[in-house]
């Protein structure tokens, strides 16, 4: 008897671009396939591969999702400067993270930082799912510029519209 075995990373069902498949026969995979992840490593790339960018006050944190492994940290935040996106003032939103108060996932991804509380952020984010209003794909300090240079900044990275470099989906099998 042949069963499928699905597993699908939380960004996979928000932002389409994370996932993995693993196909088992009598117990023993057959097939494995993995989709690429959208590169955050330039601000043009984290503008185009982001739908909503925005400048945030992190107001407080919130429940734990667990997950396997790890989980996902929602916290409140303020909306004070919107880049890309329409979006309401107050926002619920998850990031990935290692355990409850922010042991985050952070330390392995060079585009996120962990949110805390009383700081302010430039978030890249999907909106929807199953964590409040969205899930965060970048998380940097907010940069210690003026308001203008900081919307300067993010508009060229906008327009730059920088495409992501095609990358090799693993199938194995």
């Amino acid at each position: 008897m042949k069963h499928v075995v699905i597993a699908a990373a939380t960004a996979a069902v928000l932002a389409g671009s994370l996932g993995a498949y693993a196909y088992v026969a009598d117990g023993a995979p057959t097939r494995t396939e993995s989709l690429c992840v959208a590169d955050m490593s330039t601000d043009e790339l984290a503008a185009t591969n982001n739908q909503n960018l925005a400048v945030v006050t992190v107001q407080g944190r919130g429940a734990f999702v667990k997950e396997d492994p790890g989980g996902v940290q929602l916290y409140d935040v303020q909306v004070e400067r919107v880049f890309k996106g329409g979006l309401k003032s107050l926002l619920r939103l998850g990031q990935g993270a290692d355990a409850p108060g922010g042991s985050q996932k952070a330390a392995e991804d060079p585009a996120q930082v962990t949110l805390v509380p009383g700081r302010q952020y430039v978030v890249g984010f999907f909106l929807g799912g199953s964590y409040g209003d969205g899930y965060v794909m970048l998380a940097k300090e907010k940069p210690p510029l003026s308001d203008a240079e900081i919307d300067a900044h993010w508009a060229q990275a906008i327009a730059a519209h920088e495409e992501q470099p095609d990358c090799s989906d693993t199938i194995a099998g």
